[in-house]
């Protein structure tokens, strides 16, 4: 029995009945590879791929809702190394009390790389068109990259361009120019730390200065116009959260910003905030997503990201409108994020490596 599996004998065809179409075996194993999904697909693949080890990722809010003290950092390092994860995410949330020295010490010993993530706010938005606000941000996001270097973290990312948070108007000229004026100071900032700054863009519900990533990509260009300069170190953070919303083609979209190259991350959320691969299209958007990721062949972090109101302290809840307790054992929901991820990243990866070896001759059938 093949890898394809197998047919039932059938009399033969009469006189008057269309034979069947004869498919060669690459095509026949092609048409089987796009007929499944791609958590099933690596079953089809026979010859041995390697799978590129990108970081796994895993937000700190996972685990843990406050880092002022050594119960939080504890419980979000020892979560992330418990789990199986390479990256932990953290929140820059509260500079002012959080244990910095601590958590890079824990998560230097457990082995563990960091990345470091905000949103601005109302009081420090640098989009606005007033000038005091517009400087309390950028005191912020230039003190967020001395906190994630104390961290030992190479890159910062996040919602760094606007507040987290509903606008009631587009997005004015003047703000734009504020925008670009400060993320260029804090791009100059990272570079000289050696970190990299990451443009995510959100959903319409949230920000309305960036929105897709042809949105990022256009900013990013006015920050840092040196796209393919070896310094360059601003790139663009996929989000599938707000992608899902805002994105035409998730796949065009991760396209886009390869062919730019500025794909440098990648969150992995359930549209829901809850269990990743649960929720309406869930399913068909991871598919999507990791197809178009082996396709451009992608070597940055996936990064798993989820919020329940049981962890997540009640303002940041009420900012990011989680309203539930989606779930309630840190362990059990980051263990199978991991597991997902990992068969998903593999599946897709293997399923691009058959689809390149078919021979171009072979890649169309009249008989499919």
């Amino acid at each position: 029995m093949g890898a394809v599996g197998f047919a039932l004998a059938s009399p033969p065809a009469r006189a008057h009945e269309p034979r069947p179409v004869q498919r060669s075996h690459a095509s026949r194993r092609r048409h089987c590879l796009v007929s499944r999904p791609a958590h099933e697909q690596e079953l089809v693949v026979s010859r041995a791929v390697d799978v590129p080890r990108n970081p796994i990722g895993v937000h700190a809010l996972v685990f843990a809702g406050d880092f002022s003290g050594r119960a939080g950092c504890d419980a979000a390092v020892s979560g992330a190394q418990r789990t199986g994860y390479d990256l932990l995410e953290v929140p820059l949330m509260d500079n002012a009390n959080m244990q910095f020295d601590m958590l890079a010490s824990m998560t230097q010993r457990a082995g563990l790389q960091v990345s470091c993530s905000l949103g601005l706010s109302d009081q420090d938005d640098i989009s606005s068109s007033d000038a005091d606000t517009v400087h309390r941000g950028q005191v912020r996001l230039l003190n967020a990259v001395d906190r994630a270097a104390q961290l030992g973290a190479d890159t910062l990312t996040g919602c760094v361009y606007s507040k987290l948070g509903r606008y009631t108007q587009p997005r004015s000229q003047k703000g734009m120019e504020n925008c670009i004026c400060v993320l260029q100071r804090v791009a100059e900032k990272c570079r000289a730390n050696g970190m990299r700054l990451g443009i995510e863009p959100c959903n319409r519900y949230e920000t309305n200065v960036v929105n897709t990533v042809h949105d990022a990509l256009e900013l990013i260009d006015k920050v840092d116009p040196a796209s393919k300069d070896a310094q360059s170190n601003v790139f663009v953070h996929g989000d599938i959260y707000h992608m899902r919303i805002e994105e035409m083609d998730i796949g065009a979209a991760i396209q886009q910003a390869s062919n730019a190259g500025r794909l440098g991350y990648i969150h992995l959320g359930a549209s829901h905030r809850g269990k990743l691969g649960t929720g309406v299209g869930a399913a068909m958007d991871l598919n999507v997503l990791f197809a178009a990721l082996a396709a451009v062949g992608y070597s940055g972090p996936l990064v798993f990201e989820s919020f329940s109101r049981r962890i997540v302290q009640a303002d940041l809840s009420s900012v990011l409108c989680i309203w539930r307790e989606m779930w309630r054992d840190s362990d059990e929901l980051a263990s199978g994020a991991h597991d997902l991820i990992t068969q998903m990243w593999s599946s897709a990866v293997r399923l691009q490596h058959s689809i390149r070896e078919v021979p171009p001759t072979m890649t169309t059938d009249a008989g499919i």
